[in-house]
């Protein structure tokens, strides 16, 4: 092996995405958390995660009386309050959308009104 040189391992730059053959479960973990965290869905993810994981280890005979107990409140009427809840927290969610649409768009406006000023000011086209 004289002359021979060592091979450098091949190193991913930027954080991006691995090539097709190189996916694993650490870089599949980053990726939904990053995605949760950039959309503001973290703690709901966590929450259903903790959720999943307890109903996993909870036993056969208590899962079965567990969601019969959960059934039989929802029949009864006592989780009522929990879904205006749910209807609450979505309908919250949409106007959060809406603000926000509203708010880029009046940032855009802003910006074009604010270059046509600089260029009836300046005499020249600013881009």
């Amino acid at each position: 092996m004289a002359g021979s040189t060592p091979k450098k391992k091949a190193k991913r730059k930027g954080g991006g995405r691995p090539k097709a053959n190189n996916y694993t479960w650490a870089w599949a973990i980053e990726s939904i958390l990053g995605k949760a965290m950039a959309r503001g869905q973290l703690i709901p993810l966590a929450i259903s995660v903790i959720l999943i994981i307890a109903v996993i280890r909870m036993p056969q005979d208590e899962l079965v009386t567990f969601v019969g107990e959960v059934l039989g409140s929802f029949r009864s009427g006592s989780y009522i309050g929990w879904g205006l809840f749910v209807i609450a927290l979505l309908c919250w969610r949409r106007h959060v959308k809406v603000i926000r649409k509203e708010s880029s768009q009046e940032m855009d406006r802003i910006g074009k009104e604010k270059n046509r000023a600089q260029e009836k000011l300046l005499g020249q086209h600013t881009k």
